[in-house]
């Protein structure tokens, strides 16, 4: 068994070039308190989620116990790892490389845990990693997407073959499948500095994650409109921003949950050097007008509207 090391940087303009998938990206969009559309019994409780042209198993379903932003962060991780081991596109004869190896402290720095060899530090690292790596291990993806004009469905894969930890050294294989289907994608441009926002705001890590994908896609440099992206596009990213049809079953406010949180997570991405700005705009960056911004009260004007942002780094 071949095995790669990977060395990991921790600068804060660090931009890495990893592979993406649309299946793969839906993943990042599940909220933690997401109900599955059906859960098998006789499959070790496999709980089955629909994502839209991509449905997302996940064996030994537990209700709140499934994606949170450590499962997220790990995921993107090993999916670097593979893109640094591989040459992107490969044949489909040729070999390519399945595992990933690093180290607790490693893994600790990219996170940037500042006194990695404090044994408090050590067992809360330890903790978000086994908790991502039996997450990851369980999960199984099936999509259907367009792979150079034309309509590709590939069937139930597993991410992970196996993974092991010895002498705080973790090992994890990705499935061949899994890796091939990674390795005949896409790639992108992602910010190191995701890696670091603080636990408990899934929505700035899913969000970072888009506006860095969004910016990377060539077709929308080629438009002009890699750095604008509509808030409609970006509250279907956020995992846990409710939906409008949720709020008004509740008789809630949909500016305090859903306009206040979208500001809050881009907010976070700015002060945590994702990005290096963000504000509403029109189409092409066009400012918006008084009237615009008289009636700011209107959901079906604010979701209308546009972001200019920019990644920091790309």
């Amino acid at each position: 068994m071949n095995q790669s090391k990977t060395i990991l940087q921790t600068n804060d303009t660090e931009i890495a070039t990893i592979l993406n998938a649309p299946g793969l990206n839906k993943i990042f969009t599940l909220s933690q308190k997401s109900v599955p559309n059906r859960i098998n019994p006789i499959i070790q409780d496999e709980a089955m989620f629909d994502l839209t042209d991509s449905l997302l198993f996940i064996e030994n379903y537990q209700v709140n116990h499934t994606l949170k932003i450590r499962v997220f962060k790990m995921l993107d991780f090993l999916v670097k790892c593979l893109s640094d081991i591989n040459e992107y596109k490969k044949n489909e004869n040729e070999r390519i490389e399945t595992v990933i190896q690093f180290s607790l402290d490693e893994y600790a720095c990219l996170l940037g845990k500042s006194n990695i060899k404090n044994d408090t530090t050590r067992k809360n690292v330890r903790r978000l990693i086994n908790e991502a790596l039996e997450i990851i291990y369980s999960i199984s993806l099936e999509s259907s997407e367009k792979r150079s004009g034309n309509k590709v469905n590939f069937k139930k894969m597993r991410i992970c073959q196996m993974f092991e930890c010895k002498n705080s050294v973790y090992t994890f294989v990705f499935t061949e499948t899994f890796a091939r289907y990674l390795l005949s994608s896409y790639i992108m441009k992602f910010p190191m500095s995701l890696f670091r926002l603080d636990e408990r705001n899934s929505n700035a890590y899913s969000l970072g994650r888009k506006l860095a994908l969004h910016q990377s896609i060539n077709n929308n440099r080629k438009k002009g409109t890699n750095k604008i992206i509509s808030v409609k596009s970006l509250l279907k990213t956020a995992p846990e921003i409710p939906t409008i049809e949720t709020v008004r079953t509740k008789n809630g406010s949909w500016t305090e949950r859903i306009e206040e949180k979208l500001v809050k997570s881009l907010d976070i991405l700015v002060e945590n050097g994702v990005l290096e700005y963000w504000n509403y705009c029109n189409s092409k960056g066009v400012e918006l007008s008084d009237e615009q911004l008289n009636s700011f009260g209107s959901y079906f004007i604010f979701e209308n509207l546009k972001i200019e942002f920019s990644v920091k780094g790309i």
